[in-house]
């Protein structure tokens, strides 16, 4: 990029989208099959160029197209869309979509995890403890926590006993979280998963 924008190229690569989609997305020839679904400002004669703007429209795009919408079917959206000023409508609820997506395929994977370490409760207990670590960085309740320090915390809570100590913030939404139900209950048992959450709970009254 030299200060012109993204050469289709590198789109290609930033975006994952293919050549002709970008092509015919862009292009304003009807007879070759081009759509005109994004307005790509003027560029050198033959180096057509896109700004972060147009990255946004095409990247959209690619996701529509992605979800099972041929381009002209996005075409018609994008269109509908910018005639009552709601492109940033239409790409919220794309990301909110995409949200929904990776938050259920995180708690598949995270099932899918607990279900194979099944049968070796350390490797369960690394799966929580790690998982747990992991979450909690990401909605910014980062420690660090000390190595070793949730498991025996979830034992005592499991055992009946109320939560031993404090517990950081975001740790009771974290463990509700998907998936988290089904590794703790093959690491501790049966109804092991109700009991810690009440523990929990009463310690944050």
């Amino acid at each position: 990029m030299e200060g012109e924008g993204w050469q289709i190229s590198e789109v290609v690569a930033l975006l994952g989208m293919g050549r002709r989609a970008i092509q015919r997305s862009c292009g304003q020839n009807l007879v070759s099959g081009d759509l005109g679904i994004v307005r790509v400002g003027a560029s050198k004669p033959g180096r057509r160029s896109y700004d972060a703007d147009e990255l946004a429209q095409l990247h959209l795009v690619n996701v529509m197209n992605q979800d099972g919408m041929d381009l002209v079917s996005v075409r018609d959206a994008f269109s509908r869309a910018q005639d009552t000023g709601g492109m940033g409508v239409l790409a919220r609820s794309r990301r909110e979509a995409d949200l929904e997506r990776a938050e259920a395929a995180e708690a598949r994977l995270l099932r899918d995890r607990a279900l194979a370490a099944r049968k070796d409760k350390r490797a369960l207990g690394e799966l929580v403890e790690r998982e747990a670590a992991a979450a909690l960085a990401r909605a910014g309740h980062a420690g660090p926590f000390p190595a070793d320090w949730l498991l025996p915390h979830l034992r005592e809570a499991a055992s009946g006993s109320t939560w031993p100590g404090d517990a950081p913030d975001g740790l009771l939404a974290v463990l509700e979280a998907p998936g988290f139900d089904l590794a703790v209950e093959l690491l501790l048992g049966p109804g092991s998963f109700a009991r810690v959450l009440g523990a929990l709970e009463d310690s944050e009254e």
